[in-house]
């Protein structure tokens, strides 16, 4: 789905119960169900904190320019530096990384 411009993913995003509960309380109506509010800084972290616990204590969302464009994308990349996931937004980015790691239970 897309919010306000924000590139995200196909619902549902598969998550544990607690890894939805980290989301928080800022969801939105979105593809016919209810979605995390990706344009809240608080939902980027919290995103970005499963991405974390799923992959690597250490990831980061780092930005990064394409050409020809130039146009603006952003990759989450472990320490050493290997790409977990991407996207033409930091939440798209987030939740490709999301989707790739595995499911902890």
């Amino acid at each position: 789905y897309k919010v306000t411009g924000v590139q995200t993913c196909a619902l549902p995003i598969p998550m544990t119960a607690a890894e939805t509960h980290a989301l928080g309380e800022r969801w939105i109506a979105a593809g016919g169900g209810w979605a995390p509010d990706f344009r809240d800084p608080a939902t980027l972290g919290a995103a970005l904190a499963v991405v974390r616990e799923r992959t690597d204590p250490l990831a980061y969302v780092a930005p990064y320019w394409s050409h020809p464009g130039p146009t603006l994308h952003y990759h989450v990349l472990d320490r050493d530096g290997h790409s977990l996931g991407r996207g033409d937004s930091e939440a798209a980015a987030l939740v490709s990384a999301i989707e790739a790691a595995p499911v902890t239970r």
